[in-house]
């Protein structure tokens, strides 16, 4: 098992096939929800300067893996129901 599926299992994250989950995750060049291109990590002097945005956002009640997202996204779903806000919005 790879170090990104460890950090994401240790913060409680649940996926039913990480290795599904990591080829997803690895081979997004957009976000899940809003359409941006992912940032790429930009290194400057040999130190990194700008990680990149991409994140695994997952629901913070249940662990469950929603999207792979930006950082932007993530912020913003961080705390709310998807549920709710899927609703709030007209998808569901």
């Amino acid at each position: 098992m790879n170090s990104k599926i460890r950090s994401w299992r240790r913060q409680g994250i649940i996926c039913d096939d990480w290795s599904k989950m990591y080829e997803r995750y690895i081979n997004a060049t957009n976000c899940e929800r809003c359409g941006d291109v992912f940032r790429k990590d930009v290194f400057k002097d040999g130190k990194l300067w700008r990680r990149n945005n991409k994140v695994l956002e997952h629901n913070h009640t249940t662990g469950r893996v929603r999207y792979v997202a930006c950082s932007s996204c993530n912020g913003k779903l961080r705390y709310i129901d998807e549920e709710n806000f899927l609703k709030r919005w007209g998808f569901k």
